[in-house]
C-alpha cells in the first residue's frame, strides 16, 4: 500500500501521523492480548494459572526463592567526618577516603563516632 505523501498538506500529514500512532498502539495491544492468551493456555496445559507462575518468579509468593531473605534496610551512620559533618559512614563496607585520611592524620575511630542522643532526656541529664 502506497500513499502519495507529497500531495498532502502539512495538517493532513499530521492527522495521518496521529492515525498511524493510534493504529500502532491498538495493534500492539491486540498482540499483547494474543500473547497473554497463548501464555495462559500453555500454563493451563501444565496445571497452573499464569498469575500463579508470575507470582512465583517475581518474588511475590511464599514459594519464592527469596522468602527467607529479609529486605535490606539502609544502615544508620556510625561515623561522621570531623571536617564535613554531612559526610557519614555506617561502618560497613569500604572505608571512605575522609575516614582513611583522618586515621592517617592521627584521629581514632572513636573520635568520629556519632553519639546518639538519649530518647527522653530527663531534667537531671540536661542540668549536668
Amino acid at each position: 500500500m502506497k500513499v502519495d505523501l507529497f500531495g498532502l498538506s502539512k495538517q493532513d500529514l499530521l492527522d495521518l501521523k496521529q492515525d498511524v500512532i493510534t493504529q500502532i498502539f491498538l495493534r500492539d495491544q491486540e498482540d499483547k492480548k494474543t500473547a497473554l492468551d497463548a501464555a495462559e493456555k500453555i500454563a493451563a496445559k501444565y496445571g497452573y494459572s499464569l498469575d500463579e507462575l508470575v507470582q512465583i518468579y517475581s518474588g511475590n509468593s511464599s514459594d519464592s526463592r527469596s522468602r527467607n531473605q529479609k529486605p535490606k534496610s539502609k544502615a544508620e551512620p556510625k561515623y561522621r567526618c570531623l571536617h564535613d559533618p554531612k559526610q557519614t559512614w555506617s561502618g560497613r563496607g569500604r572505608k571512605p577516603a575522609w575516614f582513611e585520611a583522618a586515621l592517617t592524620q592521627g584521629s581514632k575511630p572513636e573520635d568520629m563516632l556519632i553519639v546518639p542522643l538519649p530518647a527522653n532526656p530527663t531534667q537531671e541529664d540536661t542540668e549536668q
